[in-house]
């Protein structure tokens, strides 16, 4: 992994990783679906056709969900939809994707389920959705608004710094190939930016974590193994996540040349350097850079940085 970012994302992505946007998930997702009603309530966006224009009261439903046919179900989601019923939503738009053979029809409804899990904040069963609506829709106008939600939601989904980084790592991968489809600078756009900066960083405090632990249980323990497993991480970290990120970091900067002049010593001079001064290299570099937190103290999730 080798990504890009633009130089401007300096500041902000230093802002973004001090304090965090200062926005609570979720309601942002909240307001974009209920303005994209309000459109198509008055028959604009991809969403008209399945919305009720006129402005009285929808009735609400009087039969069970399972019940419904076609008209009933569409009936039942402007009834809910207008109520912002979204425990409903939920029950009525898997049936009504399951009584509809409309293409355009089931690609509204599958972006709107996502939206609607992403913003009671489901997020592992969002991205099943996006995910489905991206493989199953390739040319939908609103993939772009899938792919950039989708993102969102991986990095909400994402565990602190000490804890497996699967989730980080997706949404890495999702901004990187967004960066690079969609290139036009936007709004969304220098979030997806600033996502990835944070990825990177999450990742490189992951990596020395893991370094540290191997460090301790060879300071403990005395075996090379230990040793030899903490410079393996130190060494990926070098050479895949502080080449991208180190321009936006001094610390990161520091670290960098540090132990690229480490890994280089030790490299040269081999079976001459003991094990006792290799070890010594290797810990000068955890004083280089502070993680973005210690795994000892409370933290807000990471979700709640955007």
């Amino acid at each position: 992994m080798n990504y890009r970012v633009s130089p401007y994302l300096l500041v902000a992505g230093s802002l973004l990783l001090i304090a965090g946007c200062g926005e609570k998930p979720y309601a942002q997702i909240r307001q974009q679906r209920q303005e994209k009603l309000a459109l198509a309530q008055t028959g604009e966006g991809d969403d008209a056709a399945l919305v009720k224009k006129e402005p009285t009261k929808k009735k609400s439903p009087s039969k069970s969900v399972k019940t419904m046919n076609l008209a009933e179900a569409l009936e039942a989601r402007d009834y809910y939809e207008q109520e912002q019923n979204d425990d409903m939503l939920l029950k009525v738009i898997p049936h009504l994707m399951g009584l509809s053979t409309d293409f355009n029809q089931l690609a509204s409804l599958a972006i709107e389920l996502a939206d609607i899990q992403l913003s009671m904040g489901d997020l592992d069963t969002a991205l099943k959705s996006y995910a489905q609506f991206i493989s199953s829709y390739p040319g939908h106008t609103e993939l772009q608004g899938a792919r950039y939600r989708q993102i969102l939601a991986s990095w909400w989904n994402a565990l602190e710094p000490d804890r497996d980084q699967a989730a980080t790592r997706a949404a890495l991968s999702f901004a990187a190939a967004y960066i690079k489809d969609y290139p036009q600078e936007n709004a969304e756009l220098f979030k997806v930016q600033e996502v990835l900066l944070a990825c990177y960083r999450r990742l490189v405090d992951h990596e020395l974590y893991a370094a540290k632990f191997y460090m301790t249980r060879y300071q403990q323990t005395e075996r090379v193994s230990s040793l030899d497993a903490a410079q393996a991480r130190l060494v990926f970290l070098q050479t895949e996540f502080l080449p991208a990120i180190k321009a936006y970091d001094r610390q990161l900067t520091d670290l960098y040349e540090s132990l690229t002049q480490a890994l280089e010593t030790i490299a040269v001079e081999g079976e001459k350097l003991t094990t006792a001064a290799r070890a010594e290299l290797l810990a000068k570099q955890f004083l280089l850079v502070t993680p973005q937190r210690d795994p000892g103290t409370p933290s807000v999730h990471a979700r709640d940085k955007f």
